[in-house]
């Protein structure tokens, strides 16, 4: 009995002396463990962060963040308003984009669309919930709803889309079996994780999950709460899993894909419903990834916003406002190269045309714009190619038309050469123009121009220009190449003009001495070096 005993105390004792050893050691030796709030799901909480935290993030390296979470698991730097205060109180719902991977507190967008509000409608009582987790879908943004968002009353739910939303839809990641196994929040459990021997194992983890050594949470079975049920795919085909591991952001990938896209659309339309049965409001925002901010990839767009037209969704597709500040006020929005989140002022666009779409009423509530709608579904291309004459228009769809035109100074070399390419270019010292226009029966919102400026030497060249004009309209000045350097670059211009839709682009390009434009050999594959793409 005494034995028993002895080992019943000496035990717990022997574990706790080895721990504070390794923590000591740790402390004293070690080079400092990465920081960052871990997740949790207590249900007693809010949120689903490690409560009353603040620290400097630094996970990512060379990517520091301050991150704070409030007592009940939130990110914030204060408390929720009590029941009853008459806060006006906004629900944002997400993964990390909505979270704020990279950003310090004041900068991700729910914090940021907090301080618009507030100064747009000085004197109300104005509380924006950051509720964004990493690695959320729609499914865990629904469990999460159900379970504690519905809670919070809010007068408004926005959801935030990233495609990647649209990979996880085999049910593998999804986290309500992970809550429902959690615990209520615990003091002395959180001092625990806040040790360094914690922070060692959760960093080691991490690095072997990136390393593809270690599943993500959730990973290791399929779903197996009943709840389930019909809300997520099989496990990929061939088919998809290439689709899924290249290129799924390009339409092609929409047909091989399709289940996940219709299981992650249907998600969102029972999320939406269940936040208006509650007499909330539902906003959705799309955020590009920064692969189609610079390249012609535009698979969400084209699948998602036709459906949402049609079912009413409050919608606003960032692409667009996210190409234009990129490409016309070269404004950087990721946090490239370290990590592929928006930075602040990526955060920033989403913040304003959120707020753009947000009305307070006077007496309370909220009033979604009419068209809160900054997106496209429908796009149509063609692209100048080479058959073997001259320059020629092949359209992907037969929607567009149009015609090209060129002075006698513009020359097309490489038409015999053994190549899939050829230049337009021109061999006289006095520039060369050429003109493309290209049409549409359907009034258009968005244009995108895709081309292949070429620099033949280093000497000095007369340089390249093009202008574009919309409908008659005034021209702008859309690619101004000038330089020594020889090479040739994909060069990428979007505009979006919701307000004053137009039906025909002219396009005019002045070619000088040792500059060029390139573009395809006429061949089985559609055109990619010299792309007009018009979407409504």
């Amino acid at each position: 009995m005494k034995r028993a005993f002895f080992y019943v105390l000496y035990l717990p004792i022997s574990v706790l002396c080895l721990f504070l050893l390794a923590e000591l050691g740790l402390r004293l030796f070690s080079a400092p463990v990465p920081s960052f709030v871990s997740f949790e799901f207590h249900p007693d909480r809010a949120g689903d962060f490690a409560p009353g935290r603040h620290l400097t993030d630094t996970l990512i390296r060379g990517l520091p963040f301050t991150v704070s979470t409030n007592s009940q698991g939130l990110r914030a730097t204060r408390e929720l308003s009590p029941p009853g205060s008459g806060a006006l109180r906004v629900l944002c719902l997400g993964d990390s984009f909505t979270f704020g991977v990279g950003v310090n507190d004041s900068e991700a967008y729910p914090a940021q669309l907090e301080a618009i509000l507030r100064t747009k409608y000085p004197g109300r009582d104005i509380e924006v919930v950051n509720a964004g987790m990493p690695f959320f879908d729609v499914v865990d943004e629904l469990d999460y709803w159900e379970q504690k968002g519905r809670a919070l009353k809010p007068d408004l739910v926005i959801c935030q889309f990233y495609y990647n939303d649209v990979q996880t839809m085999n049910g593998e990641s999804f986290r309500r079996e992970a809550r429902a196994k959690a615990a209520p929040y615990s003091a002395t459990r959180q001092l625990l994780k806040q040790s360094r021997v914690y922070a060692a194992a959760t960093t080691a983890a991490y690095g072997l999950f990136k390393a593809g050594m270690l599943p993500a949470q959730g990973q290791a079975a399929r779903p197996a709460d009943p709840w389930y049920e019909g809300r997520y795919c099989p496990r990929p085909s061939e088919a998809e899993s290439g689709a899924l591991n290249s290129g799924m952001l390009d339409q092609a990938s929409l047909v091989a894909l399709a289940c996940r896209w219709e299981k992650y659309y249907a998600g969102l339309l029972a999320l939406r419903d269940s936040v208006e049965a509650s007499g909330a409001r539902f906003l959705f925002l799309m955020v590009p990834d920064e692969t189609q901010v610079q390249q012609d990839l535009v698979a969400p767009s084209a699948y998602l916003n036709p459906l949402l037209a049609r079912d009413g969704v409050a919608a606003i597709d960032l692409l667009p406002a996210f190409r234009a500040a990129h490409h016309q006020d070269g404004v950087p929005l990721y946090n490239s190269p370290y990590d592929f989140h928006a930075n602040r002022a990526g955060n920033t666009v989403i913040a304003v045309l959120a707020a753009r779409a947000i009305a307070l009423k006077p007496g309370g509530g909220v009033e979604l714009d009419a068209r809160p709608w900054y997106g496209f579904g429908h796009v149509s291309r063609v692209g100048l190619v080479a058959d073997g004459k001259g320059p020629a228009l092949l359209g992907d769809d037969g929607e567009l038309y149009g015609a090209w035109t060129a002075d006698g100074r513009i020359h097309v070399q490489g038409l015999g050469a053994a190549t899939d390419r050829a230049e337009i270019t021109t061999y006289e010292d006095t520039p060369g123009e050429f003109c493309l226009a290209v049409g549409s029966q359907e009034a258009r919102t968005y244009i995108e121009l895709k081309l292949h400026p070429q620099v033949f030497n280093d000497a000095d060249n007369g340089g390249l220009k093009a202008y574009l004009s919309l409908d008659g309209g005034p021209e702008r000045l859309v690619l101004d190449r000038n330089g020594r350097t020889s090479g040739d670059d994909a060069y990428f211009y979007s505009a979006y003009s919701p307000d004053k839709p137009f039906t025909r682009a002219a396009l005019r390009f002045v070619v000088g001495k040792g500059t060029g434009l390139v573009i395809d050999k006429k061949s089985g594959e559609p055109p990619r070096r010299m792309l007009v793409s018009m979407g409504y």
